[in-house]
């Protein structure tokens, strides 16, 4: 049982291994007679050369990919998509020189009204379509009645065109849906076409595109020219992006019955009773141009006819021609570029702006000096759901904000921030102003200013400001005055604490140069006598001492032959004289000594010293001791005994020496006998918490010995 198992795992997996190569294989094709197999039998298609097609790819059920990789298909025959899948991909070329108003492709559907994605034709970003047919058509479901081909509603097709069509033929454009496919005037499952960001359509054609039948048009984006670039008669039109550009003459709309007659506009809307009407219009994006006509031209319907265009929405754009539309079209503008007043279709009492010439929508109105509405002066639109912040200019401070509507409701502001309505709102600011206090940077002083512990460049009148400076080594800050810059007169100042006028304030400082003084670190020093051992030991541990503090601690007025122009450079010098290793005491000999200009002058006496400064000295490794009782001495003279805690920095132990004076200090090595007895509450629980956690892991561990060994 167990090898028949064996046998029959070892055969699926063979399967397995050979059934992506068998599926995802591609046929690579030279001849038209080989494209001709293959396209029969459907799957990845890729030509090695140029074809010359004489015979029709039809796909019928078919799920069919051709990359072109970089040749050209010229053809003699017809592509057509009735059911399936053709996607053109890869860089090439479809190239159709017969020139009549057939199409280059087909692409069909199916009578089922429940039917999605029945027929879907993909062109790839890098294929180019040459024709002088229509490029691309789709075209109605057909039955025969009496002999006689009759359009049926047809359902399931899709188009996504992402590449270029050049289109030459003057009476065949380059995308079309066919007038006869109506489906009763109603958009579930009509035709789809998808036009992405890449694509490119020029057309010699009235339109080079052309809504004739219903279905829905979903342009993201592109580059599309054409005496008109879209005529649409049925169906919707959403635009989110592209430049459409006009470049035909303009002609007053005329209905036509049998294609459609250049307007010279970008869009231009034919109310026309005998195609399936029923139009929907959405323009989020996208600049539109005309050489000579509209951007948008909607003509009359005839007397006594329905309005086919059931609405016009424009939620952005830039048209840079002027519209014409009917006085009974239904038409709402949310936001754009115009070159026509727009405020009779403006809606949520939203205001029309105008400069130079361009209309544009204004659904937000500020007040308050130096207010800005998401960092900008001149803000007239949000976006209905987008957050607004309110914010003000550097010389002013927000002290409120109210936010109300149109229709006076008020709008909650938090943080001074609020989600925009669908409605034009009013933001009113109380602000306050501020005025700048300035400075001259200077690289020899710093100065900072601040108003209730917050660091500022600019405050309220009235407010009381506080500075501090800190002068560059070398120099010392003589005067400090602030003078009211609309009065030109000083401003009192007490304990670096000043108020603020109505004005902007200039602050003078007035710098002396003085001896500067730095400090350098110096490694410690071993004398002959100690033992090499513990001398190597020292040495390897990494101490400080470039940080001591005694720059800072030094009066140099209590230095000889110290001026204000000199440099003047202090160390420590330490020295390791003796280790007694019998009784585990090491004596170090500390001096402060100064130089100037270079030169070495002598020791710091103890009396130069302001405060203390802090030495790190290092500790033998084989100490095992946790404290250092320091004995500092002046010859046998005791002046102080103090306890330190050795610290540890990796692997290296030292103790921070912290003095005021200078001579021998004697380090010897101990552990307190007895760890004190805890003082507080908090102690004695924290010895009993972990007195009771020590028993329940002892007693956890003795239940798992017991389990393993009764195992």
């Amino acid at each position: 049982m167990r090898n028949f198992k064996k046998i029959v795992l070892t055969i699926m997996l063979g399967v397995l291994v050979l059934l992506p190569s068998a599926v995802y294989a591609k046929t690579e094709i030279k001849t038209n007679e080989e494209l001709k197999a293959a396209t029969k039998n459907g799957g990845d298609i890729v030509l090695q050369n140029d074809i010359v097609l004489t015979d029709d790819i039809t796909v019928k059920g078919q799920n069919i990919s051709i990359d072109l990789n970089g040749n050209t298909i010229t053809l003699k025959a017809y592509i057509d998509v009735f059911e399936g899948s053709l996607e053109f991909k890869g860089n090439g070329l479809i190239k159709d020189d017969r020139e009549d108003t057939n199409a280059t492709i087909y692409v069909y559907g199916s009578a089922d009204s429940k039917a999605v994605a029945f027929a879907t034709l993909t062109v790839g970003k890098d294929v180019k379509i040459e024709t002088k047919r229509y490029g691309i058509t789709v075209w109605p479901c057909e039955v025969t009645e009496n002999s006689v081909k009759k359009a049926v509603p047809t359902y399931g097709t899709v188009v996504n065109f992402n590449g270029t069509i050049i289109s030459t033929n003057k009476n065949a454009g380059a995308i079309t849906i066919n007038g006869n496919i109506q489906n009763n005037g109603k958009l579930e499952n009509a035709p789809i076409i998808n036009i992405g960001k890449t694509a490119v359509i020029k057309s010699s054609a009235d339109t080079a595109m052309y809504a004739a039948g219903i279905g829905s048009w979903n342009i993201d984006g592109g580059e599309f020219e054409g005496n008109s670039v879209i005529g649409i008669k049925s169906g919707k039109l959403v635009i989110n992006d592209g430049v459409f550009t006009a470049v035909g003459d303009p002609k007053t709309g005329e209905l036509y019955g049998n294609g459609i007659i250049s307007t010279g506009s970008a869009i231009q809307i034919e109310n026309n009773a005998g195609y399936a009407g029923n139009m929907e219009i959405v323009i989020n994006g996208g600049t539109f141009n005309s050489n000579k006509g509209l951007s948008i031209y909607h003509y009359p319907p005839t007397d006594k006819q329905e309005n086919a265009l059931k609405s016009l929405v424009i939620n952005g754009g830039i048209f840079n021609a002027k519209f014409k539309l009917l006085d009974n079209d239904n038409v709402t503008i949310e936001y754009g570029e115009f070159t026509n007043e727009i405020f009779s279709y403006l809606k949520n009492g939203y205001i029309q702006s105008e400069t130079d010439g361009v209309y544009s929508v204004s659904n937000i109105i500020g007040s308050g000096a130096g207010l800005l509405i998401n960092g900008k002066v001149n803000t007239d639109y949000v976006k209905p759901g987008e957050e607004v912040t309110i914010s003000t200019m550097g010389s002013f401070e927000l002290d409120s904000v109210e936010v109300t509507t149109s229709d006076d409701q008020k709008v909650t502001v938090k943080d001074n921030k609020f989600v925009m309505p669908n409605k034009l709102v009013r933001v009113n600011a109380k602000t306050t102003q501020l005025y700048d206090i300035l400075f001259e940077a200077n690289e020899n002083v710093e100065i900072t200013f601040t108003t209730g512990g917050k660091e500022v460049e600019s405050v309220k009148a009235g407010a009381e400001v506080k500075f501090n400076y800190t002068p560059k080594a070398g120099y010392i800050v003589k005067k400090i005055s602030l003078v009211n810059l609309d009065t030109n007169k000083e401003i009192e100042v007490k304990d670096n604490t000043f108020t603020m006028p109505g004005a902007s304030v200039e602050v003078k400082v007035t710098l002396e140069k003085v001896a500067s003084i730095i400090e350098t670190s110096k490694p410690i020093e071993v004398a002959g006598g100690v033992d090499k051992t513990v001398a190597e030991d020292l040495s390897k541990v990494k101490v400080d001492n470039s940080k001591t503090g005694l720059a800072e601690s030094v009066d140099l007025s209590k230095l000889e032959d110290v001026t204000k122009n000199d440099n003047i450079e202090v160390t420590i010098k330490t020295s390791l004289t003796s280790y007694d290793k019998e009784k585990n005491v090491l004596v170090y000999d500390i001096k402060p000594y100064y130089s100037v200009n270079g030169t070495e002058k002598g020791i710091i006496s103890n009396d130069a010293l302001t405060k203390a400064v802090k030495i790190e000295l290092p500790v033998p490794s084989n100490v095992t001791d946790t404290h250092v009782k320091v004995t500092h001495k002046s010859g046998d003279k005791v002046i102080d005994t103090k306890s330190y805690e050795i610290k540890t920095r990796g692997e290296d132990k030292y103790i921070v020496l912290e003095t005021n004076s200078f001579s021998t200090f004697e380090l010897s090595f101990y552990t307190p006998a007895s760890v004190e007895n805890p003082k507080t509450g908090d102690n004695i629980m924290a010895y009993v918490i972990t007195l009771v956690g020590s028993v329940l892991i002892i007693g956890g561990a003795v239940v798992v010995l017991k389990k393993r060994f009764n195992h």
